[in-house]
């Protein structure tokens, strides 16, 4: 299977105020769109942040290798998925 990593630069984004996520969500559909003109991709967003100690580089490495971030059993997820 190949894998394509796309990269997009959002410099009007800043932490300290709320994103416009109309604006943003645009750039990032149209960026998509000409990416994978046949309109087939799964989209999953990853944050360095989650994963302190790895530059973003050692994080894809491990992303493209095992198919997923979650290389560390004893790291506390992001979020949690409860039944209903």
């Amino acid at each position: 299977m190949a894998v394509k990593i796309i990269k997009i630069h959002l410099p009007e984004y800043h932490l300290n105020k709320k994103p416009d996520y109309l604006k943003l969500g645009k750039k990032v559909d149209e960026l998509l769109e000409r990416s994978f003109p046949d309109g087939k991709y799964i989209l999953r967003a990853i944050g360095s942040d989650d994963h302190f100690g790895l530059s973003i580089d050692e994080l894809a490495e491990i992303v493209l290798k095992t198919g997923t971030d979650k290389y560390d059993p004893n790291r506390k997820g992001v979020c949690v998925m409860m039944n209903s």
